[in-house]
């Protein structure tokens, strides 16, 4: 029999699978909410937003509103849109990519340089010297391997380190860019 933590890992993989199709994909998301409801499961759905998504669905006027809204909540949290979220924050923050320059949009002037650095805790947490072939997603979904950043802006140099362990890693990754933009903007 599966403990109540279990169940509500399986509908977070279900709803992070659905996440995989982005907006298309709400009608599914709605499918899947009754389905819940008619497997007496709503009260597990509640705590997997809550728990996963920090969305409290006693917010919600009704279940309607709930399909309605929560599907976008939910997009924008969710682990598999990380390139178009650090897309969404250069938009935002008026910079541009080149290889490992960053450039303000407005001006083309050089601000920096960020460079990604794979830091797999793994072999240090389990003393391995063998290197081991692991899957890039399953190890970043693992919190195995974490992505940690170099800022370089003209003579100044930033580790950008920071683990927020109640998050995934790919949202720590999200905050490690706003960071390194931060500081070459600064």
């Amino acid at each position: 029999m599966k403990t109540y933590k279990e169940k509500l890992k399986k509908i977070y993989k279900k709803l992070e699978k659905l996440t995989l199709r982005g907006k298309s994909n709400l009608f599914e998301y709605q499918k899947y909410i009754n389905e819940l409801v008619d497997k007496g499961q709503y009260s597990q759905f509640k705590d997997c937003l809550n728990h996963y998504y920090k969305i409290d669905l006693d917010r919600f006027i009704d279940i309607q509103d709930v399909k309605r809204t929560t599907w976008d909540l939910i997009l924008f949290q969710s682990n598999t849109n990380v390139q178009k979220k650090l897309s969404t924050l250069y938009l935002k923050e008026k910079v541009y990519q080149q290889g490992f320059e960053i450039f303000d949009s407005e001006t083309n002037v050089k601000l920096g340089e960020i460079k990604e650095i794979d830091n797999f805790d793994f072999y240090d947490k389990y003393q391995y010297s063998k290197t081991l072939y692991l899957d890039n997603e399953f190890a970043t979904r693992t919190n195995i391997k974490r992505i940690f950043l170099e800022v370089y802006k003209g003579t100044e140099f930033l580790l950008v380190d920071s683990i927020n362990e109640t998050r995934d890693e790919y949202l720590n990754q999200l905050e490690r860019y706003k960071t390194a933009i931060n500081f070459l903007k600064s």
